[in-house]
């Protein structure tokens, strides 16, 4: 079979918000079925893609790391697919500092600068 004519796939991350009963698509990654063909394949990281249906998601809405194998009944190997082992898990503070300016005076007249 010619696996440039087969279609597209689509891995998608949904959230459900708290005032919401719907889930709304967080992002999603498209992969050509060439990419994603056979067997044992090495994680992959892919950066998620904005859906525009929802502007309230950041520009990146996030990363993913992802293993997918795909094919045949027939084309599976007879070996036992080795196990995804998780990561060392780390702690991390994170850090943020917001500011905000008020009754600044403005450097002209009119106020834009």
């Amino acid at each position: 079979t010619d696996r440039e004519q087969c279609p597209d796939v689509f891995i998608n991350i949904l959230y459900l918000p708290l005032n919401s009963a719907h889930p709304r698509r967080l992002g999603s990654v498209r992969l050509k079925m060439a990419q994603v063909y056979g067997f044992n394949h090495a994680p992959c990281w892919a950066t998620l893609q904005r859906d525009p249906m929802y502007p309230e998601i950041s520009a990146v809405p996030g990363f993913i790391e992802y293993r997918l194998d795909l094919g045949r009944q027939s084309e599976v190997p007879s070996s036992a697919r080795e196990q995804i082992a998780k990561p060392p898990m780390r702690r991390f503070e994170l850090r943020a500092h917001v500011y905000q300016a008020r009754n600044l005076p403005a450097m002209d007249d009119e106020g834009l600068c």
